[in-house]
């Protein structure tokens, strides 16, 4: 892209950052006031009916925090504060955090990979503000992912009843012990930032010689081992694990798997340029995704840099914003797209994915650190 027509980009780009953090403080979308205040909802959808959701609300404390560093006059420090308020007094059972909250109550497993995220946007919280409740709450619940949920050993529980101590079975590719699992190294490598010669540096190490393990030779991971398929945000979610502990220990055999993932990833492209949500090996798939996009838009920037590619998922990015003009959609990414047909479904998580993938591509990826992955 012309140097002009990237200035040009990169300016509507910091536009849709703003109108979609606009969606995520005005919209509804985060409680404010009763005993939910602070919890996040799943998405906006005409028909599917939504949850409040502590893996979202993890990931919108870990945003807000990377938004108070760019301004510190936004009110963001004050909207993650309430969010992790609702997580450690209304979202906490035992030492670990419950996953949704639906109309008919807490659901009775537990996951694994949410309370990392949790975990990690505990730590983004205590770095910002030194209030040890914040450290404190973090050690209480990656001491559980550790201890109960296995994180960092061969027997990790990607679900949990708590009521059994067992595993919770089920068919998709979150019910499985898979690569996904990477993420969950944010939150260790970040406590083990916080906390040194503790044991949290060594459990991400194990995490990631388990993924790196299941990485095929030209890049792919497996996310569903029943289907033998690849879910494009699980794939990422993989890569993104690994890009932190490549960062952070400086193995670079982290970091070029990071690297080959992202590089197999574009070989999916589709005619018209997206990159489809789910691949499989033996069949297409033109379904696209906001989540995913952002994901490997981030990857993209955290990995080489502004170029052409960066580019050109920008702005395919920018087409899943929402301009219709009813407030609770205002700003918000839509979630699915099929060809020219989108999905009236706005995702929290996506949006929040969104507004961090287009603010580094706006401000040139300057000023972005591995902690602030959200």
């Amino acid at each position: 892209m012309h140097t002009e027509a990237a200035v040009l980009q990169q300016g509507r780009c910091a536009d849709a950052v703003r109108d979609a953090v606009r969606w995520l403080v005005q919209s509804g979308v985060q409680e404010t006031v009763g005993p939910e205040a602070g919890a996040f909802w799943s998405w906006v959808d005409p028909v599917r009916p939504r949850f409040r959701y502590s893996e979202v609300t993890g990931y919108a404390v870990t945003l807000f925090c990377y938004l108070h560093r760019r301004d510190p006059a936004s009110g963001s420090l004050g909207r993650a504060r309430l969010a992790a308020r609702w997580l450690m007094d209304r979202a906490r059972e035992g030492d670990a955090i419950r996953c949704r909250l639906g109309p008919g109550g807490w659901v009775g497993h537990l996951c694994a990979f949410d309370n990392a995220q949790v975990v990690h946007a505990f730590c983004s919280l205590y770095e910002l503000t030194q209030e040890e409740e914040y450290l404190a709450a973090a050690r209480r619940t990656a001491d559980w992912l550790m201890d109960v949920a296995g994180i960092g050993s061969a027997s990790c529980i990607p679900k949990f009843d708590p009521g059994t101590g067992s595993p919770v079975p089920g068919d998709r590719w979150s019910s499985q012990p898979g690569p996904f699992l990477a993420k969950a190294m944010l939150a260790l490598l970040h406590l083990g930032r916080l906390c040194p010669g503790s044991r949290y540096l060594e459990a991400a190490e194990a995490v990631g010689e388990w993924v790196m393990g299941r990485q095929l030779p030209h890049g792919r991971f497996v996310t569903d081992h029943l289907t033998g398929d690849t879910y494009l945000h699980a794939h990422c979610y993989a890569l993104e694990g690994l890009a932190c502990l490549g960062t952070v220990t400086g193995r670079t055999s982290a970091m070029e798997a990071a690297r080959l993932g992202l590089r197999w990833a574009y070989t999916t492209q589709n005619a018209d340029g997206g990159l489809p949500a789910r691949y499989d090996p033996h069949g297409s798939c033109s379904e696209e995704h906001s989540d995913s996009l952002a994901q490997t838009l981030r990857l993209e920037l955290w990995l080489h840099g502004p170029g052409p590619r960066a580019d050109h998922l920008a702005s395919r990015l920018t087409d899943f914003q929402c301009r219709g003009p009813s407030p609770d959609r205002l700003g918000g990414f839509l979630y699915r797209r099929n060809g020219g047909e989108f999905d009236p479904n706005i995702t929290t998580h996506g949006t929040i994915f969104a507004i961090q993938a287009l603010d580094m591509y706006s401000r040139s990826c300057r000023g972005f650190a591995w902690s602030d992955l959200v």
